[in-house]
């Protein structure tokens, strides 16, 4: 099962996620394998006896750079074939403030120090990941498009730190564009790594997932 993201404005460990927190609860006791991206990962954290927080660095919005694995990552089946280093598509305001007992932390970042999470105990395997790698840039614009106005600060926040226009419409156009084209010169306004150029880098994670079952 493959649990993903949303655009809730509720954190994970609040009582609306009540129903979502069920759903997965009943998925971990299945036995089966399960695969949470970002909220996904928080529900399962949640579940399991974790604690989730709104990120105080706020939003990592669209691009969570230089993750880095941890020592664990670095043999963990999630990230086979993955660089010890990478940058990932993201979306979230939220992060993992407390690892349940028992689970163990596979990847960081300044941002969050956690950005993936194993929890292989009690007939629970659980993989999960803080980034998307199901999301599509083109994804990415349809949010800022669709959200609040939160989204738009977070665009002109991604532009100030690249040093580009923030242009909220051209930031969504360029997005849309990027899943279309191979734009050399796109790919270095927003500075694009392989990961997230390579759509095999970019996917390894559920890869892997699939691969395991």
């Amino acid at each position: 099962m493959v649990f993903t993201g949303s655009a809730n404005r509720w954190s994970a460990d609040e009582a609306e996620a009540a129903p979502a927190r069920q759903v997965m609860a009943r998925a971990l006791d299945t036995a089966l394998p399960v695969f949470g991206s970002c909220y996904g990962l928080q529900l399962a954290v949640a579940v399991l006896g974790g604690e989730n927080r709104a990120n105080p660095k706020r939003t990592e919005f669209a691009i969570a750079r230089d993750i880095t694995l941890s020592a664990e990552g670095k043999t963990h089946a999630l990230y086979q074939g993955k660089a010890a280093v990478f940058d990932a598509r993201c979306m979230h305001r939220d992060e993992i403030a407390r690892l349940p007992s028992g689970a163990v932390s596979l990847s960081y970042n300044d941002h969050s120090m956690h950005q993936a999470m194993a929890y292989e105990t009690g007939g629970v395997q659980f993989w999960g990941v803080q980034y998307h790698p199901e999301l599509q840039f083109q994804d990415i614009a349809n949010y800022i498009k669709h959200n609040d106005v939160n989204s738009f600060e977070d665009a002109r926040y991604l532009a100030s730190q690249l040093g580009i226009s923030d242009n909220v419409t051209e930031i969504c156009a360029d997005f849309m564009r990027l899943d279309k084209e191979d734009d050399a010169a796109l790919q270095k306004k927003y500075q694009l790594s392989e990961a997230l150029i390579n759509k095999q880098a970019h996917r390894i994670e559920l890869v892997n997932f699939l691969k395991q079952l």
